[in-house]
Formats: structure tokens, C-alpha cells, sequence
């Protein structure tokens, strides 16, 4: 990552043959969205050309607790509608269902 970016430069490791690399740890950076433009070292210390194509944006959030409850559904909330006439019956969500 740029030091332009953030100040300093974060070395996100070493890829493998397959070319993934894993996580690590960007430090204790404040919630908020970051763009992030990725660039390459060889072993010669050649890095290549900052491209905007190659740019990722990430939000990061602090003491969310996701949320888990399912959503519920209110069936008084929806009508059923017998066509009576040999085609499938229907089922229809009213007003705030």
C-alpha cells in the first residue's frame, strides 16, 4: 500500500506461486473508507507502475455487532387468492407485510 496513502507503507507479504498473499494486519486504522492502490515488488526491488485499475476500497467499522435476528413475517399481512378455475393460487403481501 502507497505511503501516499496513509503515511506509511504497508507490506502485505510475500505472494505464493498461485499469486495470493496472506492477510495482514493493516494496523489500528480509524472507521472509515480507503482506497488503497496495490503495487508489486520483485526481488530486485522493482516495483511496478501505480495503477488506477489496480485500486481496492475498503470500509472498516469499529463495534458494530452485526446483526443476526432473522426477519420476521407477519402472515395476517398477506392474502391468498383461490383462482378457482384450475391455475395456481396466489399468494399476495399487503400494506407493510
Amino acid at each position: 500500500v502507497d505511503a501516499d496513502e496513509l503515511g506509511t507503507a504497508i507490506a502485505l507479504g510475500t505472494s505464493a506461486a498461485d499469486g495470493s498473499v496472506s492477510a495482514a494486519n493493516m494496523g489500528d486504522l480509524a472507521a472509515g473508507t480507503y482506497r488503497f492502490v496495490i503495487t508489486a515488488k520483485d526481488s530486485s526491488n522493482n516495483e511496478s507502475a501505480k495503477n488506477a485499475a489496480h485500486a481496492v476500497t475498503v470500509t472498516l467499522s469499529k463495534n458494530e455487532v452485526p446483526d443476526t435476528t432473522a426477519p420476521v413475517v407477519d402472515a395476517a399481512k398477506f392474502e391468498a387468492i383461490d383462482n378457482y378455475n384450475g391455475t395456481q393460487d396466489q399468494l399476495r403481501g399487503l400494506a407493510g407485510a
